[in-house]
């Protein structure tokens, strides 16, 4: 599958017309970043929208005293940068490669030409920050759950039903994973073990998966 394959048939993209779709991708640059590199960082200006296309990136917001605190892992199909772009502001999260990862990215410039001949698009860009509010929200009503197996299988939950592949691995360390659901790492060492037991999920070296996911759903509502 082509890079443009995935992106129209996974995630935002691909709930845009052909017409649109088309007219995005003809500005797409194709990326490559070493795990550990930065997409960008927080204040950083923006330079474009990036499209995941393999591997895995978090995404990280910094906290009162301006350490960073890493909230989000997503896979391909997520899009991120429309926030800062559109609103001519610098950007408000810094995003890693936590893996290998491929993306295409969108330049400003190609981007701003696009919309001045095609306004229309502005609406399917605004259907990306919908997208994205969505998902923020969600991550701050799963913070806020106070079970912490709970937190943890709802976070499982999120990134899971987000990728390509439902049930493919979620490559992450488990230090990592505590990080992004505000836990100690052996807390959730300990969970993550109880949900293995219980045949919820899988446990390999540097990567979980959830395999009974409705199991899993019915668990949060326990």
């Amino acid at each position: 599958m082509s890079d443009a394959d995935l992106l129209q048939k996974h995630g935002w993209l691909a709930g845009r017309s052909q017409a649109s779709q088309r007219r995005i991708l003809s500005c797409g640059r194709p990326r490559h970043f070493a795990k550990d590199e930065a997409l960008y960082h927080f204040g950083d200006s923006s330079r474009g929208v990036y499209g995941i296309v393999a591997g895995n990136v978090s995404v990280s917001i910094p906290n009162d005293v301006g350490a960073a605190q890493t909230v989000y892992l997503a896979t391909p199909g997520f899009w991120i940068g429309d926030a800062a772009l559109f609103s001519d502001q610098t950007r408000l999260v810094t995003v890693i490669a936590e893996t290998e990862v491929d993306a295409l990215f969108l330049p400003k410039a190609q981007l701003d030409d696009l919309v001045r001949e095609h306004p229309d698009l502005l609406r399917d860009f605004y259907a990306l920050s919908h997208l994205n509010l969505n998902v923020a929200l969600s991550l701050i009503a799963n913070l806020v759950t106070p079970n912490a197996a709970q937190r943890l299988a709802a976070f499982l939950l999120n990134v899971d039903e987000r990728q390509v592949n439902p049930g493919d691995w979620i490559q992450v360390a488990q230090d990592r994973l505590a990080s992004m659901v505000a836990l100690s790492t052996p807390t959730v060492q300990r969970h993550l073990r109880n949900l293995s037991a219980a045949g919820l999920v899988e446990i390999g070296y540097g990567r979980m998966r959830v395999i009974e996911r409705a199991a899993l759903r019915r668990f949060l509502m326990e």
